[in-house]
């Protein structure tokens, strides 16, 4: 939140340096410029006195837009280990990664699965049988269609080979990809190759076209044919090499056949995402223990900008280390964070043990730490307690906020006054000035009327 801050000067503390001297006759030995600058020295002490209350007010400030600051950072780390799954985690091992792979998610078992790949997915390729010396100068076909499956490519002029491959690729529905390939020098053909694997994607070609020097088909180079494989024993067919039936939560890519070759796939738990954002949100809240801290020994040491004098912050340091070190989350297993490593020390930072973390995660499963953290349905578990508490501070209209208004409207008001006392005490200056320079004026008068009865009573004397 923005705070106004006055433009204003300090008057009071350079009241003397600001001021416009008069200019005196010189014919009395009064300084009377330093009269008034020490009459407004003193006149100017309430201001200073305002001005110092709008300094403090305005540290304040800033010490909540921290405390903002460092309970995002902290409300951040919280809600990303009160996600529902957010722990989940795991690491697949092969005996032969160039064979089979296996990616995973929260939902897949752990354990080991036997995999004998035996064929693979194949998109259909066909090839021309009739070469060219050339691919776009000499004319194939003049006129007529070219069927591929269900998409017709109808040709109205001379066509090269390579406006032929362009016509096939911009035909709408077309099942295969034309290119044209120079098998060795002076000899091109067209190559259609299927846009899918799997044998269901096989497509024929009806050749009617016309005129040129004629393009004719033969066989297959590569016929389309389905993945088969074995998964625990059990027989998979598919049109493509990514299988995602056959394991739960997960998706097998096939790719290399070896049917003589079974592949182990073992399927084990991983932390390191777990315990990366547990220290997230360990940090975080150091940093924000190691600010309160601070503000509480300022204020112990009478430093009025200090903000734990107010009960706030104070109350929600509290808060925080009863949720964080208290009972929570709905599963049996897990009910304090200090199950699962996490703890505070003697000075009340929080800690966190690796080991202790993965110990607890091997003992049951990361589940039950999940439903610690977050309860089943991401809004019963302790961080999601933290999360929720943490929002009534630094949400719209929190806590802080409110706080942070407040002072808005204070350092706002001050700003005025001091504006208000400044405009008084230039006319108080104004006035004294005046004052003081009629003064000077007087007493000049009255130096020079003394100095002419001294001269008139010598001349007397000397008659």
């Amino acid at each position: 939140m923005s705070t106004p801050v006055s433009s204003t000067s300090s008057f009071a503390s350079s009241v003397a340096s600001t001021f416009s001297p008069i200019t005196m006759s010189g014919f009395n030995n009064i300084d009377f410029n330093a009269i008034i600058n020490a009459l407004m020295q003193q006149a100017s002490v309430p201001l200073t006195g305002l001005q110092t209350q709008q300094t403090n007010l305005q540290a304040q400030n800033g010490n909540y837009t921290t405390l903002a600051s460092d309970l995002g950072a902290v409300q951040t780390a919280a809600s990303s280990l009160a996600a529902v799954g957010s722990l989940t985690g795991t690491t697949v091992s092969s005996t032969n990664a160039n064979a089979a792979s296996l990616s995973t998610s929260a939902t897949t078992p752990q354990g080991s699965y036997s995999v004998v790949v035996k064929t693979l997915a194949q998109a259909q390729v066909t090839s021309s049988t009739s070469t060219y010396a050339d691919s776009n100068t000499t004319t194939v076909a003049s006129g007529g269609s070219l069927t591929i499956g269900s998409a017709t490519v109808t040709l109205t002029g001379n066509t090269t080979l390579q406006g032929l491959a362009d016509a096939i690729n911009a035909t709408t529905g077309t099942p295969a990809t034309a290119s044209v390939v120079q098998s060795s020098p002076g000899q091109y053909s067209l190559v259609l190759t299927g846009n899918q694997t799997g044998s269901a994607n096989a497509f024929t070609i009806t050749n009617n076209l016309t005129g040129g020097a004629g393009i004719t088909f033969g066989g297959n180079a590569q016929t389309a044919t389905d993945a088969t494989a074995t998964v625990n024993g059990l027989a998979i067919d598919s049109s493509t090499n990514n299988i995602g039936s056959v394991i739960p939560g997960s998706t097998l890519t096939l790719l290399q056949a070896d049917p003589n070759t079974t592949i182990t796939l073992t399927v084990t738990q991983d932390t390191s995402n777990a315990k990366s954002l547990v220290q997230s949100f360990v940090t975080a809240y150091n940093n924000l223990e190691t600010f309160a801290q601070s503000q509480e020994q300022a204020y112990l040491n009478g430093d009025p900008t200090s903000i734990a004098n107010d009960g706030l912050l104070r109350g929600l340091m509290i808060n925080l280390s009863s949720m964080l070190g208290g009972p929570g989350g709905t599963d049996p297993t897990y009910q304090y964070l200090a199950q699962v490593g996490i703890g505070f020390d003697t000075s009340g930072n929080l800690t966190f043990n690796s080991g202790a973390f993965d110990s607890a995660a091997a003992a049951t499963s990361l589940n039950d730490i999940q439903n610690l953290f977050s309860g089943p349905d991401g809004s019963s578990g302790v961080f999601s307690s933290v999360n929720n508490m943490v929002t009534s501070y630094v949400g719209s209209g929190g806590l802080v906020a409110n706080q942070q208004t407040q002072i808005s409207n204070e350092l706002s008001m001050l700003g005025q006054q001091i504006i208000d006392m400044q405009n008084q005490l230039a006319l108080q200056q104004q006035s004294l000035q005046q004052e003081y320079a009629a003064a000077d004026t007087t007493i000049s008068t009255l130096n020079n009327e003394a100095g002419s009865l001294t001269g008139l009573t010598n001349q007397y004397q000397l008659n």
